[in-house]
């Protein structure tokens, strides 16, 4: 039996032993579970791509979204990952998530759920 796909998130399971495809849909899952987890961004909003980004940063897009971005949707998760082949970003589309999804802005240091279509404010931390 093929490996099906969880329908909230994405993450593939239930694979067979020695079913095909396993390496690249697990290094997919742990990619997009490291990047989601504990969401963290360094700001909601950004259209340009940053110039020196750290290994892990993440960002969520505006528009129009330029450089590395160009061609992305507003509200695109960005995730720099030097692990990942040049350009080294990794994207996610909050609204192929069916579970409500939480990032925290770490320029406005607020917490914002994605609604399905935008990320709203939900709590301010001093």
């Amino acid at each position: 039996m093929a490996s099906v796909q969880e329908p909230r998130n994405g993450i593939h399971n239930s694979w067979t032993q020695g079913e095909q495809g396993i390496k690249q849909q697990m290094d997919e899952n742990l990619v997009k579970l490291g990047a989601l987890v504990g969401l963290s961004v360094v700001a909601i909003g950004t259209t340009a791509t940053p110039g020196s980004p750290v290994n892990g940063q993440a960002w969520i897009m505006g528009t129009p979204a330029t450089g590395d971005w160009i061609g992305r949707q507003a509200n695109d998760i960005a995730v720099y990952n030097t692990a990942l082949p040049a350009p080294h970003w990794f994207y996610h589309r909050p609204s192929d998530f069916r579970s409500r999804l939480t990032a925290f802005d770490e320029s406005t240091n607020r917490l914002h759920i994605w609604d399905g279509t935008n990320w709203d404010r939900f709590i301010q931390f001093s």
